[in-house]
């Protein structure tokens, strides 16, 4: 017997399993027609199920070949889905720094090249 509380986390991965389902036919066809382009097994989505203050259930997905993420919140009591986020993170993670404490990587680098 399934009960309210678990409706939620399994709507969840159903949601997860048919997104990735569809991507993976587009990820195939684009290996087939781009020979440079290749699919591996560490571009897999990634999901990470965590609970927020408030006690709601969040699921962050993670599709590290678009280099973007959603975040969904799942009811608890209505197991209804809802898509509160999406990043696109490809540039945030070319920064170099942002929001760090000294020492911060440019100093550290300089100190580096003195030697």
């Amino acid at each position: 017997m399934v009960n309210k509380e678990n409706v939620g986390w399994l709507l969840a991965f159903g949601l997860v399993i048919a997104w990735v389902a569809s991507h993976s036919s587009r990820d195939s066809a684009m290996a087939q027609t781009n020979h440079r382009s290749t699919v591996t097994a560490t571009d897999s989505l990634m999901a990470i199920p965590t609970v927020d203050n408030n006690g709601a259930q969040l699921l962050t997905v993670i599709d590290p070949v678009q280099r973007s993420m959603g975040v969904y919140q799942v009811d608890r009591a209505t197991g209804e889905i809802a898509l509160r986020s999406v990043r696109n993170i490809r540039w945030d993670l070319q920064m170099e720094e942002f929001n760090t404490h000294s020492p911060k990587p440019r100093e550290i680098r300089a100190l580096s090249e003195q030697r």
